[in-house]
């Protein structure tokens, strides 16, 4: 879905691609024992996501056009 929506241009900013991203690591860590590796990389990937947007947002990294 998310990558689907990236590629027909559907996201208006970067907020709502960030919105369904950390939606999918809640669910993940929701569904999901905790400490299990899904859970932990779920953790991680959604620190990654917050990081990297924020890094967009300040100026430090452009975002891909894909």
């Amino acid at each position: 879905m998310i990558a689907r929506k990236i590629q027909a241009g559907q996201y208006n900013n970067i907020n709502e691609l960030e919105k369904d991203l950390l939606l999918v690591m809640k669910n993940a860590c929701s569904f999901n024992v905790t400490g299990s590796q899904i859970y932990k990389d779920a953790k991680l990937l959604k620190k990654i996501i917050i990081t990297k947007k924020n890094d967009i947002v300040q100026g430090k990294l452009k975002p891909r056009v894909v």
